[in-house]
């Protein structure tokens, strides 16, 4: 994976985006599917997973769901906020991020990137589509 890529599928449904970037040894990837005018986006890295989803909506407060001790939550509430404020739009989050002996330094890498990549697939999506902000 490079430090950063961008890949679009056009589907049935509309255009699939993936954006991939790197840091050190944390290479992330998010996917996103517009289903009508909203979206659901997933965030993976290392060892895929499962291990929060959040949903919000411009009427709604974030509802979380983090399965076991997996404390991806603080991805997913930060990326569906970045997609409600900036989209203004229903959003899911999904993450699943495993690093082996992943460190404070490289916690913070995992933090900074998912926002990195959040906001630029907010960008793509506002540029491509006229969107909200």
């Amino acid at each position: 994976m490079r430090d950063s890529a961008v890949a679009e599928a056009v589907g049935e449904r509309g255009i699939m985006l993936r954006i991939s970037k790197k840091r050190g040894r944390i290479a992330l990837e998010i996917t996103a599917v517009p289903m009508g005018p909203d979206i659901c986006v997933t965030i993976i890295g290392g060892a895929g997973h499962i291990g929060a989803v959040t949903a919000v909506s411009p009427q709604t407060d974030a509802r979380t769901t983090a399965f076991g001790t997996h404390k991806e939550f603080r991805v997913t509430e930060m990326v569906a906020a970045r997609l409600k404020a900036r989209l203004n739009c229903t959003a899911a989050a999904v993450c699943g991020i495993h690093f082996d002996d992943i460190t404070k330094e490289e916690i913070a890498d995992v933090l900074a990137l998912s926002a990195e990549l959040t906001d630029a697939l907010c960008e793509i999506l506002i540029h491509n589509n006229g969107g909200a902000e």
